[in-house]
């Protein structure tokens, strides 16, 4: 996709220039020269003695982006078409061309070849009615794709409850990693970021019922992000994960499910397992517009910025205003706006982006959950209300459980209330306009939060993190570089704790 490789340069390489000539970095990337491109950051790193230290993480994370990038375009053209007219018989080379032109066929040119984003057959038939009724595809959408039975349980909960806290749950997870240390020598350190519930107003009663690793540093309240660190050195000719072989052929806890492959069991692996339970709570408030009053409390400034992925472009400050239109409540302004991000961006699979995020997915009209929450997020700092990200797990009985992303507004006397565009897109067009805005300001108990606000690890890294995870998953490494993050993970919900 153009814009992807536009938006490398400009978040990262606008920065100040070293006076020794090489070759331009940025014109490398927007000609889609990656291999190039890395050749010239490698050579900087290595040539420049005084490299300032901003300038230094800068180039060490559009390394990181570069290879994002590269490994989620990792299509030919070739299979592509190959694929695609199996589906679509009467293809046409005019039909790819245009696709590519109305960036519904996700592509970027990377070293003079013609790459495809790695979902893109899923995308394409997602964002094409054209392509859909061709292949015939029919894709369920709607609320009736998603019950309501949860959102109406909390709605009941709550009409009933002193308390707008309702449906308490216990609920207990496993994150299991199978860390492949074949490359990295006998005695280095391998250090852990492992990802555990973040005491918050929804969670508490945190308690970590078993860790493979004894000493290690809990959480810490005044970080964004809750994780628990710890460092082991790798020593693979003493290692022998004989008992963890047998541990996951039948787990002593029966709703941690047990693996099949042996071949993580072997002596190059670094095996660890945290298994912790906490309390959660879903929220419900049925809020009167003419309640909310002015925020004046300073620290709130920072969240109705810009940021890397945020910048406020005249495109998104255009978007905002015609929202809202004369609109001056600033609840009623953030309500309009999630409305309006549930009806018009459709998921996608989440493409590595680099800068002005949000405006790339208001422009496309296409992101995941961390992209819909980015957009809303933005519109809102826009008009003056503050906003930030929330994210962890959807826990939600009879689903899969699945990494998520949403956002929180602040609204006074309220406080952060959680907004997710994303769940909220499934009923958007519900009759009932307590459920159909239910996800805007409330919460169902089924959700695990590792963080509260975009904040970095602790302590902090010293490479940029291996792969797309996030806080989520986690993340390690050792000297030499950033480690392939492989988790299973396993979770139970009961009933009141």
């Amino acid at each position: 996709m153009r814009s992807i490789c536009l938006a490398i340069g400009l978040a990262f390489v606008l920065d100040s220039a070293p006076a020794v000539a090489r070759p331009d970095i940025d014109n490398l990337i927007l000609a889609g020269e990656l291999s190039e491109a890395e050749r010239a950051i490698h050579a900087e790193l290595a040539e420049a003695r005084d490299l300032p230290p901003a300038r230094e993480q800068k180039l060490r994370d559009l390394l990181s982006s570069i290879q994002s990038v590269s490994g989620q375009f990792d299509v030919p053209y070739q299979q592509m078409s190959r694929e695609l007219k199996e589906l679509i018989p009467d293809l046409s080379i005019q039909d790819v061309t245009r696709w590519e032109k109305d960036d519904v066929l996700e592509h970027m040119l990377i070293d003079g070849e013609q790459c495809y984003f790695w979902a893109w057959r899923f995308d394409l038939f997602q964002l094409s009615e054209e392509a859909r009724q061709r292949a015939g595809i029919v894709l369920e959408r709607g609320p009736g794709s998603v019950s309501d039975s949860l959102i109406r349980e909390v709605i009941a909960a709550a009409a009933l409850s002193p308390t707008p806290f309702v449906c308490p749950r216990s609920i207990q997870v496993s994150f299991s990693y199978f860390e492949d240390v074949s490359a990295v020598p006998d005695g280095e350190v391998i250090r852990a970021w492992l990802p555990i519930a973040r005491r918050n107003q929804f969670q508490d009663r945190i308690e970590i019922l078993k860790s493979s690793v004894a000493d290690y540093l809990p959480p810490q309240r005044a970080h964004g992000v809750a994780n628990v660190y710890f460092e082991r050195p790798v020593n693979k000719s003493e290692a022998d994960n004989t008992a963890w072989a047998t541990y996951f052929s039948k787990p002593d806890e029966a709703w941690i499910k047990p693996i099949k492959n042996g071949s993580v069991f072997t002596n190059d692996y670094q095996i660890y397992q945290i298994v912790f339970r906490y309390s959660a709570v879903g929220l419900y408030r049925d809020i009167d517009p003419a309640t909310i009053r002015p925020w004046d409390d300073p620290e709130l400034e920072r969240y109705t910025g810009e940021t890397d992925n945020i910048v406020f472009t005249p495109y998104l400050r255009d978007l905002a205003h015609r929202i809202v239109g004369k609109e001056s409540n600033p609840y009623l302004q953030a309500k309009a706006i999630y409305e309006w991000t549930c009806r018009n961006i459709t998921w996608t699979n989440p493409i590595f982006s680099f800068d002005n995020h949000a405006d790339q997915t208001a422009r496309l009209r296409r992101g995941d959950c961390g992209s819909k929450a980015q957009l809303f997020m933005a519109l809102c700092r826009l008009l003056g209300i503050p906003a930030r990200s929330q994210g962890g797990w959807r826990i939600e009985p009879g689903r899969q459980h699945t990494q998520h992303t949403w956002a929180q507004a602040y609204f006074e006397p309220y406080g952060w209330l959680p907004v997710d565009p994303d769940a909220g897109s499934h009923f958007i067009d519900h009759p009932e306009e307590k459920v159909r805005f239910f996800h805007f300001g409330n919460r169902l108990p089924y959700r695990l939060v590792i963080y509260d606000d975009d904040s970095p690890f602790f302590p902090l890294p010293i490479h940029p993190q291996t792969g797309d995870g996030g806080p989520q998953l986690g993340s390690f490494e050792w000297r030499g570089g950033s480690i392939e993050t492989t988790v299973k993970i396993d979770t139970e919900v009961g009933g009141v704790p």
